[in-house]
This record gives C-alpha cells, structure tokens and sequence, in this order.
C-alpha cells in the first residue's frame, strides 16, 4: 500500500504543489499533478555526527509578501480546500475511489471557487483565509433546475 500524503505546501508563486507523504518523502507535482522530482526521506541511521555546527547559510526569497497558505480538510467529505495568498482561485482536491491518492477535482466555471474582484478597483483579491459552513438548512440549485434539501 502507497503511503499516505500528510502535508503538503504550494511554492510562492503558485505554479508548483509539494507534496509529503507518511514516510518523509516529498514529491514535487506541476499543476497539472504530474511527478517532477521525488526527494526521499533523509535516512536516519547510520553514525552520529562528530563535528560541531559553525555556521548556517539561510536563503530567503525577496517578496513583496510573504506568501500564506490555508488547507481545510473536512475528515466525512474527503474533500482539501487550498488556497494561496498569490491567487484568487481556491483549488479542490477530492479523494480517489481508492481511499488513498487525491485527485484535482476540475470544476466547470461556472461553480469554480474563487474570489471576486474588488468592485473599487476591478482588481483581483486574495484570500486571508478560508471558511467552510456546513451547517445550512436552505435548499440549494441541484442539477438542472433540481432542488436539494440539505440535512441538519
């Protein structure tokens, strides 16, 4: 069985998603979910280190902000909601029908999950957060011009 992914984060650009997995590996995916790079796990047998730390060399990006991430996972919906603090679409993830592997879930535009623009300025926002209410009782548009009574 594959190991199971545990965490993940999405570069500060928002072109690339690195995921990790239960046994430390990293797999670095393209927007697309195709593999790039895998980075194993670092292994962590072996002889204790005997030298002495001197010095740390620390390599930060120059960005105008920093970049932020939030990821809501509902446990009952096997659903991952991702968003960036670099864009205004919030991304999908649902899980495969082989309760292991997450899939990109590809959303018509019309139900596309993203902010609107800033009716000042006509520009694009970006996301602080992210919230989801589960507890609706109003009856939602379901299909073609079906209607579906949400449980409480």
């Amino acid at each position: 069985r594959a190991p199971s992914s545990s965490c993940f984060s999405w570069s500060p650009k928002g072109k690339q998603l690195v995921v990790g997995d239960s046994n430390g590996a990293l797999t670095q995916y393209k927007p697309d979910l195709k593999a790039v790079k895998v980075l194993p796990a670092p292994s962590l047998g072996g002889q204790p280190c005997r030298r002495r730390q001197r010095g740390v060399v620390v390599q930060l990006p120059i960005c105008r902000r920093l970049p932020r991430q939030a990821q809501l996972h509902g446990e009952a919906m096997n659903v991952l909601l991702a968003a960036s603090a670099n864009s205004m679409e919030l991304g999908v993830l649902g899980l495969a029908s082989d309760q292991v592997s997450w899939m990109q879930w590809v959303l018509e535009d019309a139900s596309r999950a993203e902010l609107p623009l800033n009716s000042a300025t006509r520009e694009e926002t970006y996301p602080v957060g992210v919230g989801l209410d589960t507890s609706t009782q109003h009856e939602l548009p379901w299909g073609e011009g079906g209607w579906k009574k949400e449980k409480t």
